[in-house]
């Protein structure tokens, strides 16, 4: 089973972080570089992709902290 990836945005002017999938975020307040570190310390500790969206909504960036078996693996 694949773990939801957590989610830093902007909804009614407050930057938040919730995992994908949830009703409501786990994270709220502060600027958008607080929000990106809460959602990237649970992202880490969860090993799973972290999503970064613009004020408009649309993906600024994206980062992934798991573990990927499409990797090539060292002989």
């Amino acid at each position: 089973m694949v773990k939801p990836g957590i989610e830093t945005y902007n909804q009614d002017g407050q930057w938040r972080s919730r995992r994908q999938g949830s009703d409501g975020p786990f994270a709220v307040g502060g600027t958008k570089a607080e929000q990106q570190q809460r959602g990237r310390d649970a992202a880490r500790r969860d090993g799973v992709e972290h999503i970064i969206r613009n004020l408009d909504g649309t993906i600024d960036r994206t980062n992934f902290y798991g573990h990927d078996s499409n990797l090539p693996k060292d002989s």
